[in-house]
């Protein structure tokens, strides 16, 4: 359940199957899940299984070293402290992190 596009009509995120992401508004979230990890420089899932559509990651401001973030192979988008990014994902234990050196925290905001 990965986003494509946005409808050109209406605006709405759109799967790769054309189908609309929460038909009713998909502006409206059905809700939030949030989390924070603190990583070592062994890469491992932000979270258990949590269904949601995207994933607001961000290296927490404190740090003193980057975060990396990708999948369970590669992990090759660097957040310096306080950077963040959105990843759609359809869960958000398909996010990985790990440390550039020593430990780091991220901090994430999933939308369901």
């Amino acid at each position: 359940m990965s986003i494509n596009e946005m409808s050109p009509r209406t605006g709405r995120a759109l799967r790769e199957d054309g189908t609309t992401i929460n038909e009713a508004n998909a502006a409206v979230s059905a809700g939030i899940a949030a989390g924070t990890k603190v990583c070592t420089t062994t890469a491992s899932a932000v979270a258990a299984d949590q269904p949601c559509v995207e994933v607001l990651c961000q290296a927490d401001p404190a740090n003193t070293v980057n975060v990396l973030i990708g999948d369970a192979a590669l992990q090759p988008i660097a957040l310096t402290p306080g950077a963040s990014i959105i990843v759609p994902v359809s869960n958000v234990n398909l996010i990985y992190a790990k440390s550039a050196s020593l430990t780091a925290t991220l901090n994430w905001l999933g939308r369901l």
